[in-house]
């Protein structure tokens, strides 16, 4: 009698519901910052650590685009009116001693 040998066993890994859509959470949070800081907060309180995760990439994601980025372009906007008036007022005012 002829044995057939026996299928390997087959590993299933469990997938966590939370970290499937975690490059869509980031799109998301690049495009719209402050669904990015409501992603946040909606799974920050989550016990998986995983999804305490996005959420705390999410959140950076929201602020820096929300935040930061806007400041930087404003104080941007601030030295390049400056540089212009200096270089426009520069020659209506001689000071001669």
């Amino acid at each position: 009698m002829v044995r057939k040998p026996s299928p390997a066993p087959s590993v299933v890994v469990p997938i966590e519901t939370g970290v499937v859509f975690r490059w869509p959470l980031y799109l998301a949070s690049f495009f719209f910052p402050f669904a990015g800081i409501v992603i946040a907060l909606l799974l920050i309180g989550s016990d998986s650590r995983p999804e305490r995760g996005v959420a705390r990439v999410c959140l950076w994601i929201g602020f820096i685009f929300w935040v930061l980025l806007p400041a930087f372009l404003l104080f941007l906007l601030a030295v390049g009116a400056l540089l212009a008036l200096g270089s426009l007022f520069s020659g209506l005012m001689a000071f001669e001693p």
